[in-house]
């Protein structure tokens, strides 16, 4: 799995958009940024956490957002060149711009200061509207607000939750049921929908086998038995008699094979790593509780580690050494996905 893709957990992925707003302003929409500050900032409102500013010049921008600086309190200084009272999409006389330029060359931003403060409420209420309407906004709020956005509980819906404490009893990020929530609203659910979410969050080859089947076991009662005196079955062969205790059912189980992935990734998905849980909870939000599931995990043969006694987890990432170096991909790794709780 390469870095880009790799998942990361709410936290880690919310410090990782932060750095990236900060540094690359450019790559967001101001709808985006605004819906990312506010959900960093606790889902405050806008108006107390972002201090919107008019850079000098008429110069066209080529983005919605110039620079982002954060402040000591917590807020945010965004440099915008619309909804401006001076500039280039400034809605004051030309010559109001000129005489703020010719402040900013004195190094006296007291009048730019002042005209920003006049165009602050209107540019407020232009973000809120953005955050209000845009889908990528609603995620994050959904389950923590008690007035939930029509969008976000119509597309939890759809997704079969139909109410936050479903979501929550799901044990998996809001924002993962939403990104995905096309794929999960549509009936009946198919291996190869599956696919495509793991896919896509994880960002390696996925191959489903539909039927990998296993044995299932047989109650007393219903096993075939020879007719007797005192009593058996006239089951007919090759129709409804099974000889034994166990019968195998080819439908009775999935196989997910991930992979092959670099030792890290490897690790990370192991029931102890730190995506298990939530590929887990994503595998059987979508796979009905009924159907056995496993996993089974391929190693790149070059990251195939050597034994060591101290630093292996036996039947997970230790193999027997080998006089010549792997040959090729190990798939040896199955593990039971449980049903959810």
């Amino acid at each position: 799995m390469s870095e880009q893709n790799q998942p990361s957990t709410p936290a880690l992925l919310e410090n990782a958009s932060l750095e990236e707003l900060v540094q690359f302003p450019g790559r967001f929409s101001f709808d985006a940024a605004m819906a990312l500050l506010q959900r960093l900032s606790g889902n405050r409102p806008l108006s107390e956490i972002v201090r919107f500013r008019t850079p000098p010049g008429l110069v066209t921008p080529n983005r919605d957002i110039l620079n982002i600086e954060p402040q000591p309190d917590g807020t945010f200084d965004v440099w915008t060149s619309f909804g401006t009272m001076t500039g280039h999409d400034g809605i004051l006389p030309r010559p109001y711009s000129a005489l703020v330029d010719e402040e900013h060359r004195s190094r006296s931003p007291a009048l730019s200061s002042f005209l920003d403060m006049l165009a602050q409420r209107p540019r407020i209420q232009f973000a809120d509207a953005g955050t209000k309407y845009s889908a990528h906004s609603f995620a994050p709020t959904s389950t923590e607000n008690k007035n939930e956005r029509l969008l976000a509980r119509v597309l939890f819906a759809l997704t079969g939750f139909h109410s936050s404490d479903m979501v929550q009893r799901g044990q998996i990020d809001p924002r993962y049921l939403l990104y995905f929530s096309g794929l999960f609203a549509t009936q009946p659910r198919s291996a190869e929908r599956l696919r495509t979410i793991l896919e896509e969050w994880m960002g390696t080859a996925i191959t489903i086998n539909q039927f990998s089947g296993q044995w299932i076991s047989v109650p007393p009662q219903q096993q075939s038995q020879l007719p007797n005196a005192s009593g058996g079955q006239f089951s007919q062969l090759g129709v409804d008699a099974i000889i034994g205790s166990h019968s195998w059912d080819l439908n009775a189980r999935i196989e997910i094979q991930i992979g092959p992935l670099s030792l890290k990734d490897y690790r990370n998905f192991l029931p102890h790593g730190m995506y298990f849980t939530l590929l887990k909870s994503l595998i059987r939000i979508f796979i009905d509780d009924e159907v056995t599931c496993v996993l089974r995990l391929g190693l790149k043969k070059e990251d195939v580690p050597d034994f060591q006694f101290n630093s292996i987890h036996l039947g997970r990432d230790s193999w027997v050494p080998q006089k010549s170096k792997q040959k090729q991909d190990l798939f040896d790794t199955i593990i039971p996905i449980s049903a959810r709780d």
